[in-house]
This record gives structure tokens, sequence and C-alpha cells, in this order.
């Protein structure tokens, strides 16, 4: 039952990247949060709940289901909306990655390197965000970007590579999502760029996932 469901899961996401590609928005409606749930499904029968640390991150991963739901929307109130739930899903992949750390210093090196390169990228989209639309939605960006650079530090620190290329993946996808926003705001439609964001979200996702698992079960 893994495989089929992450087969249907990599299925769904495919449509989902084809829809948001030729802007088909009912096809994405559906095939969006339908890539997650399948993805979780495949991550249950693959024996993700039988550890707290498997329990966790499955509890983030439904979560982050709840922010593809919201972020459906083009309003700064389903950014966050979104962006209040990948928040609580990436504090539930902090706890999920802090009980699998085995910390090596080539890891802890490349999770430094992307977490600077991540700040230096990010910045400037964060002060746009700041300026454009306010101290709440800045502090908010600020507050989430810190947490998931966070997540992605603990992803590498577990000595795992598909944990910690997954996680960067992540946060790559986060990074053009609000650069997307800085620049052209929450309505403007990219279709280029929001098909890029969902490829590396979802391949982000499943990595950490697959990682996931690797170490826990």
């Amino acid at each position: 039952m893994t495989f089929a469901f992450a087969i249907f899961s990599a299925l769904s996401a495919l449509t989902n990247w084809w829809s948001v590609a030729i802007s088909r928005r009912r096809v994405e409606y559906v095939a969006k949060p339908l890539t997650m749930l399948l993805m979780a499904v495949a991550a249950v029968f693959a024996g993700m709940l039988g550890s707290t640390a498997g329990v966790w991150f499955a509890a983030g991963m439904a979560l982050g289901l709840f922010g593809d739901i919201a972020l459906l929307g083009r309003k700064e109130a389903h950014f966050m909306a979104g962006l209040g739930s990948f928040l609580l899903g990436h504090i539930a992949y902090l706890v999920s990655l802090s009980m699998l750390l085995a910390p090596k210093w080539q890891m802890a090196a490349i999770a430094a390197g992307i977490v600077v390169l991540a700040v230096l990228l990010m910045r400037k989209a964060l002060t746009k965000l700041w300026k454009d639309f306010g101290a709440g939605l800045g502090i908010s960006c600020i507050v989430y970007a810190t947490t998931i650079a966070l997540m992605v530090l603990l992803a590498w620190l577990t000595g795992s590579w598909i944990c910690g290329i997954g996680a960067s993946i992540f946060m790559a996808s986060d990074s053009l999502l609000s650069s997307g926003i800085a620049r052209r705001g929450f309505e403007s439609d990219s279709p280029r760029e929001r098909t890029i964001v969902m490829i590396t979200y979802h391949v982000g996702q499943g990595l950490l996932a697959a990682g996931i698992i690797a170490l826990t079960v």
C-alpha cells in the first residue's frame, strides 16, 4: 500500500504542477491538497507513526495540508492563514528532528552555509514585505523564516542527506514564494514561478518524509 499511495501522490503532484503551469485553477483546487494527503497516507503505511519522532512529523504534514488549502486563496488573509499553519507544521518538524540528531561536523558546515545563503537571499524580500504590507506581516514572515532556517539546520544535523536536502529544497520553495509576493503582491499571477514553487515544495516534503521514515522505521 505504501508504494501505491506514493505513486498516487506523485501522479497528483504532476497533475498539480501541470494545472499551475497552465492556470487551471479548478484542477489545482483538487490536486494540490490531494498530493499532500496521499503523501501523508503513504508515510503512515510506511510506518511513520511507529515512533514519537514520526508522530510529530506526521502532525507537521497534516498542518501542511491545512496550509496548502489556505494558500489556494490569493488574498493576504489566505496567506496569513497558510503562514500560520506552516509555522505550526515546522515547529512540529523541529520537535521531530530534534529527537533524531546525530551531528557530524561536515553536515553542520553544510547546514550553516545553506542557512547563511538563505538569509542573504531572503533579506531583501522580507524587508520589502515589511515596508509594503506593514509590521504585522513583516514580523510574521521573519518568525517563519527563522523557524524554517532552524528546521533546515536540524535536518542536516540528523546526519541524513535525504532530510538535509529535502529541508533545503523546502526552504527554497518558501523563499521563491515570499520573493514573488514581495515583487508582485498577493493577487498577481506568475504561472512559471508558481510552478517552480510547487515542484520544490512537493519534492522537499517528499524527501523530508522519506528521510524521517528511513531514520525511524
